[in-house]
Formats: C-alpha cells, sequence, structure tokens
C-alpha cells in the first residue's frame, strides 16, 4: 500500500514536471490505460527521465555557481 502512494505521489511530481509535454503524457496515460501490465515498466522509464532531468538541472546549477 505504501509503495502505491509513493508511485502515485511520483506521478503527481512528474506530472508537474512534464506540463510542457502535455501531448506526450496524454499518449502516455491513454497507453498505460491500454496496456496496465506495462504500467510498471512506464513509471521505470519515467523514473529514469526524472532522474536525467534532475541530474541536468543540478549539472547546470554547478555550471552557474562555478
Amino acid at each position: 500500500l505504501l509503495l502505491l502512494l509513493l508511485l502515485l505521489l511520483l506521478l503527481l511530481h512528474l506530472h508537474r514536471h512534464f506540463r510542457h509535454h502535455r501531448l506526450h503524457h496524454l499518449l502516455l496515460h491513454h497507453h498505460l490505460h491500454r496496456h496496465r501490465r506495462l504500467r510498471l515498466h512506464h513509471h521505470h522509464l519515467l523514473l529514469l527521465l526524472h532522474r536525467r532531468h534532475q541530474n541536468h538541472a543540478s549539472y547546470l546549477g554547478n555550471l552557474k555557481t562555478n
């Protein structure tokens, strides 16, 4: 149950980040509804994307401070 709540929080967090990728998000959302088995796989992909985004942001932050 806790894991499910964490995933939901993660999705909400990611949704804010990907607002400018609305079309992509809608397609993904539609896809998730059609293929529920692939849902976890997509969570994993989004997590990787999010981590990459965070790394990029921190990298830019480091460039600004230096």
